[in-house]
């Protein structure tokens, strides 16, 4: 596998966090924390789905 794909996951990780403090904890999540996930994961989407 490619390391830029092995890696995404360091990427992911704090996303899944946010989302499951916010679903199990009830924690806020402010429009600035969506906004960067939404692009953090769009950056990992190109990473996967880019040219090879």
């Amino acid at each position: 596998m490619r390391p830029s794909l092995v890696s995404t996951f360091a990427f992911v990780n704090p996303i899944v966090a946010l989302l499951l403090g916010y679903l199990r904890l009830g924690e806020q999540l402010s429009l600035l924390a969506m906004l960067a996930c939404g692009i953090t994961l769009g950056g990992v989407v190109l990473i996967i789905f880019g040219r090879h």
